[in-house]
């Protein structure tokens, strides 16, 4: 199989660069090892409220669904339930259905595989009631169960706000939010949110333990005023999220450590090019986490990759680049507290010539 891109990974992020690359003219691949598109957006009943300004305001399940109708009105090959699995010595990528195995060639590649959530390591934390924050949004919207009645949760960010909006929904009352760093290292927008909802925040604080008869019943905090008991039935760990960095690497794609974007992460230029030509990150993949970050992203690295298949002109690629990093500083800042800066370490001068070459 042949085509001009092939995107791996069918979250917002690839589905984004999957819509602007074929209207703009490319023949396009979209893979995903999952049997339906969307990724973890799916199960966002709450509003979105990091989308760039030129987005409609809408719940993640209303966004994922319409940028799913714009995929399955464009002429885009989706193989669903499939994986890249290696590397033929040609330089194609190995895709799986888990029976056959078969190369596909593409000029361009773009890695949308996402991030995991990081886990979180204390006494009693294999209790049942000990969950990621993704897996409660997972039970809630998916399968229709709630976690618990109290929820003490373990990490403030984007993430954090938009499921206490969910818990809100459900009748969950949030006990409290545990965050280790400072209040001054926290965006005021965060706190002001939290604050609306009559949440708790404890800065400068940790969890210790977890105790109960089998069961999260009540945990111990070390604040800075000492230790506090609280009581719950349910933690949520939103210690943040790690970009998923498999495929990269076996694409041969240099990494770096950049504690800001999740740790381990692709070097990659101002159109997030790695340093292998043609091989992009994008999303989560990127170290970006709120929602307008992901499909801005999106939007960079396609521009790039029209220009590297002369469907755009270089004129028309430094323009669209430009206002589209105005644009993701802006929501970066807003919605995420990471500042452009922050990514300065990463974007390799070595590969920089690609985006603008």
């Amino acid at each position: 199989m042949e085509t001009d891109v092939l995107i791996v990974g069918g979250g917002p992020a690839g589905l984004t660069a999957a819509c602007r690359l074929a209207e703009g003219g490319a023949k396009v691949v979209l893979v995903d090892e999952g049997f339906e598109l969307g990724g973890h957006m799916h199960h966002q009943s709450a509003v979105v409220r990091s989308l760039p300004d030129s987005y409609e305001t809408m719940t993640g399940t209303e966004f994922i669904e319409q940028l799913i109708g714009r995929v399955n009105a464009l002429e885009i090959r989706q193989l669903l339930s499939h994986s890249v699995v290696g590397v033929y010595q040609n330089g194609d990528l190995g895709v799986t259905d888990g029976n056959r195995t078969f190369p596909i060639s593409a000029g361009q590649v773009i890695l949308a595989t996402g991030a995991a959530e990081d886990a979180a390591l204390f006494p009693g934390w294999t209790f049942p009631g000990v969950m990621t924050l993704g897996a409660a949004q997972l039970l809630i919207n998916r399968e229709r169960v709630r976690p618990g009645n109290t929820a003490l949760i373990v990490g403030l960010n984007q993430f954090t706000l938009e499921v206490a909006d969910l818990f809100s929904k459900e009748n969950v009352s949030i006990a409290g939010i545990i965050e280790e760093r400072d209040r001054s290292a926290v965006p005021e927008e965060w706190i002001a949110r939290i604050h609306e909802e009559r949440i708790p925040v404890y800065f400068s604080s940790r969890i210790q333990a977890v105790l109960g008869n089998g069961e999260v019943e009540k945990a111990i905090i070390q604040t800075s005023g000492g230790e506090k008991v609280m009581e719950a039935d349910m933690i949520c760990i939103s210690n943040g999220m790690s970009p998923i960095t498999d495929l990269a690497e076996l694409l041969t794609c240099e990494l770096t450590y950049n504690e800001s974007l999740g740790g381990q992460v692709p070097i990659y230029n101002e159109g997030f090019e790695t340093t292998v030509p043609s091989v992009f990150v994008i999303g989560n993949a990127a170290g970006v986490t709120c929602a307008g970050g992901l499909l801005l992203t999106a939007e960079i690295a396609a521009n790039q990759v029209l220009k590297n298949l002369s469907l755009r002109t270089r004129e028309e690629y430094l323009t669209r680049n430009q206002s589209l990093w105005e644009e993701l500083r802006k929501t970066e800042n807003q919605h995420s507290g990471i500042v452009h800066e922050e990514r300065a370490g990463i974007i390799n001068e070595s590969v920089q010539e690609n985006a603008y070459g």
